[in-house]
């Protein structure tokens, strides 16, 4: 069952916009955020649900790239760096700090000595923004790791980068919402299945994939962003666009297995192939990647020789009670990187696992176009302030004004107070008292986690329906779940198991089907539905 399509805005034909993002990962929706706050009328569209793709299938790293020192892209280190200092200062309630814990004693393994010198210049290029890096004593490894077998030779160098606790749709959640406060338009679900390009701008076709009876919708637009990562090519030519760059795909896999360290920092170690492998903190699980597989086609799968691989790993590297096996999987994660290689390169058969996530913007001025390839979390802002900078250049007989120095395109100036507000409130609620899934955590921070600014708006809900209802095992309010439906976009169950949660990483796919709280959920999000058919 789905929900009833989402209202572009007025029915009129030929609607009219300055800038088409096409795609809703985390580029299109940095960049839409950035551009709404420029003055621009703007319109984001992508044919699956916002963030289902790569932006949502990540490692949930906000990092400046440490492994790219390795290959001398000191430009780009300090650029990752700059921008997740960025994003802890200004996103602080969904970026936190984390300590990267890398051992070393494998065959392949680097002398500690250079991984000890090459973590203090990663924090002399983050300006000493982090904990500063140090080596772990011997102690510690005996404390935690001596399941690994003989420890001697081994070392453990410690240094710090930030991660996303609420997930990485949740972090794209947050461009959208900032986008959509400043005027931008949304539609998930919606592809442009056609464009023409004329003199005074483009005319785009969009088919509606929530109601295949729905008629194709027309509208104008001066420029098109194609934010659309790993389906960029296909969609340059279905526009026909054209880009000398060329794009790869590096298929990464992450497995959610049931927690065997007891850790809550980021555990690295060296794969079979001397690639950093990771064993990331989940709650009661963990999520261990991922692969790196060069694909032909975006869509992809996870494999039994992925699965094979990733457990494969891990037993090799952790000498565990019990070997862990496939019927350990709690759930799975897979997407495409989109790796560029600019056309100045030209030689194809480089090695491609040298190749970093760096972006490039692509523009076409002759068709008002822009591509945006490669990317990262890490690196939202950057791109999005490029592409801004671009976009108000080639508008420049608008006169169009851009005002990002101020960086409330990413998050209001006045966070604290909203927070300290938002605070008093819940206390109003009983929110403050009400247990949480966590003992450490409590709803108030929990809420103010997930949603920022936008949290004030699910007390609106709770203030209606007047009681602290909660979905406990799916760690939710039921005001959460109203509140998805109607100001996220919800349209159907998995768009909240998946994207607007993490909830579908932390329950087998079985127990999920008949699962009471589920069922609940879907009473919320469909009883209207029913109601209107019945």
């Amino acid at each position: 069952m789905m929900l009833p399509p989402h209202d572009m805005g007025p029915e009129s034909e030929n609607q009219s916009f300055d800038v088409v993002v096409i795609g809703g990962g985390i580029n299109g929706a940095a960049s839409a955020a950035a551009l709404s706050h420029a003055g621009l009328r703007v319109l984001v569209c992508d044919k699956a649900d916002f963030a289902s793709q790569a932006s949502g299938n990540s490692s949930m790293f906000i990092w400046g790239g440490i492994k790219y020192l390795q290959q001398r892209e000191w430009r780009l280190v300090t650029q990752l760096c700059h921008s997740r200092n960025r994003l802890l200062h200004r996103l602080g309630y969904a970026v936190k700090p984390i300590a990267f814990d890398l051992l070393l004693g494998q065959r392949a393994s680097p002398p500690a000595w250079q991984v000890w010198l090459g973590a203090w210049l990663y924090w002399v290029f983050g300006r000493g923004e982090t904990r500063p890096p140090g080596k772990l004593p011997f102690a510690w490894l005996k404390k935690h790791f001596s399941h690994i077998g003989p420890l001697r030779g081994y070392s453990a160098i410690r240094y710090f980068d930030a991660f996303l606790p609420q997930g990485d749709s949740r972090f794209v959640w947050q461009f959208l919402h900032r986008a959509k406060e400043q005027g931008a338009q949304l539609c998930n679900y919606t592809e442009v299945v056609a464009g023409e390009y004329l003199n005074e701008g483009w005319r785009l076709t969009l088919a509606n994939h929530r109601d295949s009876n729905a008629p194709p919708r027309r509208v104008q637009c001066q420029l098109i962003i194609n934010a659309t990562g790993g389906w960029s090519d296909s969609v340059s030519q279905c526009l026909e666009l054209t880009n000398p760059n060329q794009l790869l795909l590096s298929k990464g896999v992450h497995l959610i297995l049931p927690k065997f360290l007891a850790l809550d920092d980021v555990v690295a170690f060296l794969a079979e192939d001397a690639r950093l492998f990771y064993v990331i903190p989940f709650g009661k699980y963990c999520c261990v990647g991922t692969t790196d597989t060069r694909e032909d086609e975006p869509q992809v799968n996870v494999t039994e020789r992925d699965r094979q691989f990733i457990l494969q790993q891990i037993n090799r590297f952790f000498v565990l009670p019990e070997p862990m096996k496939p019927k350990d999987i709690i759930a799975e994660r897979v997407a495409v990187r989109p790796l560029v290689r600019e056309a100045a390169q030209g030689d194809e058969n480089q090695d491609w696992f040298n190749l970093s996530r760096k972006h490039l913007i692509h523009s076409e001025p002759d068709k008002g176009a822009f591509t945006i390839m490669g990317g990262k979390l890490s690196d939202c802002l950057t791109v999005a302030e490029d592409l801004t900078s671009q976009v108000c250049g080639f508008l420049k007989a608008k006169q169009q004004h851009y005002f990002l120095a101020d960086e409330q395109w990413i998050a209001p100036h006045n966070l604290e107070a909203i927070y300290e507000h938002f605070r008093h409130q819940c206390r109003r609620f009983g929110l403050d008292a009400l247990p949480c899934h966590t003992p450490q955590h409590s709803w108030v921070e929990t809420l103010w986690q997930r949603y920022g600014p936008k949290a004030q708006d699910v007390l609106l809900y709770l203030k209606e329906n007047q009681e602290l209802e909660t979905l406990f095992d799916l760690q939710l309010l039921v005001a959460e779940v109203a509140f998805m439906r109607d100001q996220e976009m919800v349209t159907c169950v998995e768009d909240v198991l998946r994207r607007r949660t993490q909830l579908a990483l932390m329950f087998r796919a079985e127990d999920l089907v008949q699962h009471p709280d589920i069922l609940r959920c879907e009473t919320i999000l469909f009883s209207e539905v029913v109601g209107a058919l019945e």
